[in-house]
């Protein structure tokens, strides 16, 4: 059924939809997304073997939480996301 998915303008992924999704029990800063992370980083290095090639992508990786505990443990991560106002406002550092 994605062929009959319509386009999204990127725009509407902004500040106020990140206010209006803050759905994470935890919350939604850094101190909370690590909380609710768990041993998720852990787990998707180990699962994808990525201890030797370290290459990860996060497509739509929003602020970019993710990409930030990854590369705590060496990963070499590379955030993408469609929302001018996720990548403008981000936590990782590619």
């Amino acid at each position: 059924l994605m062929y009959k998915q319509k386009p999204v303008d990127q725009s509407v992924y902004n500040a106020l939809w990140a206010e209006q999704n803050k759905f994470w029990i935890f919350g939604f800063d850094e101190k909370a997304k690590r909380r609710s992370e768990g041993l998720a980083p852990y787990l998707l290095m180990d699962s994808f073997n990525l201890w030797d090639s370290k290459k990860v992508l996060d497509a739509g990786c929003g602020y970019g939480y993710l990409c930030k505990f990854l590369q705590e443990y060496g990963a070499d991560v590379t955030g993408l996301d469609y929302s001018d106002y996720f990548v403008s406002n981000k936590v990782h550092n590619n």
